[in-house]
């Protein structure tokens, strides 16, 4: 306990007297855990929303939607879209009022146009998803209040003797200078001359609040506005809010501003009055699974359907809709969580360096303590207590922002799921942004420490030459796999089953991974230096008998191949070594820059591929790969890739001059580690296979997988 005192009371002296460098460690952790905390909170206040008012999502207690499966109800629109035929909206009408139930229908996939009218011209025109509503009855749960605090039925009320006006009058005669009068809402209006119909017998529209902005159609309450390609007149007489309608129920709204139009109006805007839903109430006292049988029953006696209309009627219930929202906010949780992860290991970078610069700083301090007496293993113990409590301090701050956060962040989540949200902290969301903090820190923070226990006493003595050791190779790599274990774990606890990835490639990754790092540690020792023009191959004096015989085996090789006897045999021999030594560094130099000039010709190439027919490139998809490609016989493609890898890699080579040693050997390294771990991966798959220990690499690979690739990122 007195050490464990002592490890606390140095590492927050240490900590105040370097507050620059804590600062900058601390905003590092804050900002990864803010990030957690607000994302998280954000995910948990959607799943809120979307495991409560079911009933008002889902428009009714049964929603039933229009697909061609369903042979026997659906007819086709005038767009050709699969809508329910007259004689099944007939048939649910007769079997609701048998039951005693509420219906409504609605149209809910139309994307139309609408033009903006002034003095009987065009000077707008917008698409926009057109919903076809009875506004009397839609939507059965909770009403859509307008921005005036008007309901939608009041919005549409006072309008239905306009409905025969606009069907007799287009078929008239022009008539001129007409005012509108106070059906249409705009008063004092007046056109010229507008050759089919009057203002006065305009139909009411009700607009989203998107469509109020310049940059999308710049509508108000009163402006007339054409809908399709009918001649008929529209007025607007109210907004809602741009979140009456959420991606979730009606998934249009995510690219389209929305109208609402009465569905008794589809003739008059020369649409077929077909509906693509219908959405059902039941009484409270009625149980929701049995009135969904009962229709389904009936629809079967009614109509002629073929198959199972049980499985081909696209129906959701209230409790259907709980288990799907239930999914999809597990679903935004995992995403928010694993970017909210990312963050923080991005922050991780920051923890690195400042206590690097902690330990080489403190570097004679350490030496006088391992004088005194402490041991290696407690001097990393000591720092390591120094960035846990940067990791706790921190955590707890970014707690505290990300708290607040959260709640400015609210208004971006109901934007963008066209929700409304309700704000409160989470204590869940507070403890998981507090614990990967503190992991994440203690993580980024062991190689440092460890560093640290490297330090000599001798240093006490030499103060003037103390320079911070290098952490051991071995040390090194065996801290890197500890961080994949370990972030794959909290990684795999995340994603759960929404991916799964084959251990081998687990494996094969940490292989490349391991093999990446070691290639740019061995080439920051030097050993991927230039070799200098004065070089001549040469061993110590204490290998002088092994170097005579390797110079002589090589100039006797030599002398055969270039036919030269008059020069020294062992000199020709070290003169052949050393031209060979300066081919093989130009031939991994190469190497590193093909390799990486190829992977990037492959990532162009999955591109391509992927935009060919959205692009409008081609009917054919090509292959995404080249192995794909090499596959197919597809020539065009491999000759296209191996070209690209050509050009990438010359332009690597020639500009990233600078960095060619540890480009070279940390492909090089990537490439051997990946073709080990690929060896020792498919071993272990031919003898695990089936057993409890390859079940548990199973689970957890798709984890340690992201994290090799987020780690291979960074580094």
């Amino acid at each position: 306990m007195r050490l464990l005192r002592f490890f606390f009371v140095h590492s927050l002296r240490d900590m105040g007297r370097n507050r620059t460098r804590t600062l900058f460690a601390l905003i590092c952790v804050a900002t990864g855990v803010a990030a957690v905390v607000a994302l998280r909170s954000l995910a948990f206040m959607v799943a809120d929303e979307l495991t409560s008012n079911l009933a008002q999502m889902n428009r009714g207690d049964i929603r039933l939607t229009a697909t061609r499966s369903a042979v026997g109800l659906v007819d086709r629109n005038t767009s050709g879209w699969a809508a329910f035929s007259t004689e099944a909206v007939a048939a649910m009408r007769d079997w609701a009022r048998r039951e005693g139930v509420e219906i409504t229908v609605a149209r809910a996939n139309w994307v139309t146009s609408i033009r903006q009218m002034v003095q009987g011209q065009t000077v707008k025109t917008t698409a926009v998803l057109a919903l076809a509503i009875e506004p009397d009855l839609y939507p059965f749960y909770d009403s859509i209040t307008l921005e005036d605090g008007r309901t939608l039925t009041e919005a549409f009320a006072g309008h239905a003797e306009t409905a025969l006006a606009a069907r007799v009058v287009p078929s008239l005669s022009a008539i001129g200078a007409v005012s509108a009068g106070p059906g249409a809402g705009t008063p004092g209006l007046a056109w010229a001359t507008y050759p089919t119909y009057r203002i006065s017998n305009a139909r009411p529209v009700v607009i989203s609040s998107n469509l109020r902005r310049e940059s999308a159609a710049g509508l108000a309450v009163g402006d007339i506005l054409r809908i399709g390609a009918s001649d008929v007149l529209y007025v607007v007489t109210g907004v809602v809010p741009a979140s009456a309608e959420s991606i979730l129920s009606t998934p249009q709204t995510a690219l389209l501003d929305f109208i609402y139009v009465p569905f008794s109006d589809l003739g008059l805007l020369r649409e077929r009055p077909l509906p693509d839903q219908v959405f059902i109430k039941v009484p409270l006292a009625r149980d929701v699974q049995a009135v969904d049988a009962s229709l389904i029953a009936y629809l079967e006696s009614r109509l002629e359907t073929e198959g199972d209309l049980e499985e081909s009627l696209r129906r959701v219930t209230v409790a259907a809709l709980e288990e799907e929202n239930a999914e999809t906010a597990d679903v935004i949780d995992d995403m928010i969580l694993v970017m909210g992860l990312s963050s923080l290991l991005i922050g991780g970078i920051g923890i690195i360096n400042t206590m690097l610069v902690v330990v080489s700083r403190r570097t004679l301090e350490i030496a006088v303590l391992k004088t005194l007496g402490l041991k290696a293993y407690r001097v990393t113990a000591l720092f390591l207590v120094e960035a846990a409590l940067m990791g706790l301090i921190g955590s707890l701050l970014g707690v505290a922002l990300g708290v607040l956060l959260s709640y400015l962040v609210k208004s971006v989540g109901e934007q963008a799921f066209s929700l409304t949200l309700v704000w409160r902290p989470y204590p869940e969301a507070m403890l998981s942004g507090l614990f990967l903090g503190m992991v994440i820190t203690v993580l980024f923070g062991f190689l440092p420490t460890l560093i640290a226990g490297q330090v000599r006493p001798a240093i006490v003595l030499r103060p003037n030459e103390a320079q911070m050791p290098a952490a051991g190779l071995l040390q090194t790599l065996v801290t890197l796999l500890v961080m994949i274990g370990v972030l794959g774990l909290l990684v795999s606890s995340i994603v759960n089953d929404t991916i799964t990835i084959d251990p081998v490639y687990m494996i094969v990754g940490g292989g490349a991974l391991v093999g990446l790092f070691l290639g740019v540690i061995i080439a920051n020792l030097g050993v991927g230096r230039p070799i200098p023009d004065y070089y001549v191959f040469r061993l110590p004096r204490r290998f002088e008998r092994l170097e005579n015989w390797i110079t002589g085996a090589a100039g006797g090789v030599a002398g055969m191949l270039l036919a030269k006897s008059g020069q020294d045999r062992r000199e020709r021999g070290r003169a052949a070594i050393t031209l060979g030594l300066r081919a093989l560094r130009q031939a991994v130099l190469l190497y590193g820059a093909l390799a990486l000039g190829a992977a990037l010709a492959s990532g162009v190439m999955l591109i391509v591929a992927e935009s060919w027919r959205p692009l409008q490139l081609g009917e054919t998809k090509p292959a995404g790969a080249i192995w794909t490609a090499y596959a197919h016989g597809d020539a065009a493609w491999i000759g296209a890739w191996v070209l690209l890898t050509g050009v990438f890699g010359l332009l690597i080579r020639w500009y990233g001059r600078a960095l060619a040693s540890v480009i070279a050997l940390g492909t090089l390294g990537a490439t051997a580690g990946g073709g080990i771990g690929l060896l020792l991966g498919r071993t272990l798959s031919g003898l695990l296979e089936g057993t409890a220990a390859w079940q548990t690499l199973s689970a957890q690979a798709t984890g340690i997988v992201l994290v090799e690739g987020a780690l291979a990122l960074l580094g």
